[in-house]
């Protein structure tokens, strides 16, 4: 394949605001230094956080936890809150930047078909 003028011209438009562009960042982090405000999630929050990311429901993060339902729900939405983050897919790109989840939860792709069984 030969490149033609038009196909030169559009890859330089490219790189050209490639260059320009920046990285996506939690909304709380320093562009310049690439870390974030070291916000950090007690115990609970975590296990919540881990077990949404598996593919866990709200109700059953509860009956994992052996809390109410509506506690669960109340927490993700402070979460949310704390990193604004408008849906739960936001929350979860927070959480695996911010290093929320743990090494072997990132590791593991969830699976919803032993999630749909309990």
């Amino acid at each position: 394949m030969h490149g033609t003028g038009l196909l030169t011209a559009l890859s330089s438009l490219f790189e050209t605001y490639f260059e320009r562009g920046w990285r996506l960042l939690p909304s709380d982090t320093d562009p310049r230094d690439g870390h974030t405000d070291g916000a950090e999630l007690d115990a609970v929050d975590r296990q919540i956080v881990s077990l949404l990311y598996v593919g866990l429901t709200d109700a059953a993060i509860a009956r994992q936890l052996g809390m109410g339902h509506r506690t669960v729900q109340r927490r993700l939405q402070s979460l949310m809150v704390k990193v604004g983050a408008a849906t739960r897919f936001q929350l979860g790109w927070h959480a695996a930047c911010s290093g929320w989840l743990d090494e072997t939860d990132s590791q593991i792709p969830p699976n919803r078909s032993e999630n749909n069984a309990m």
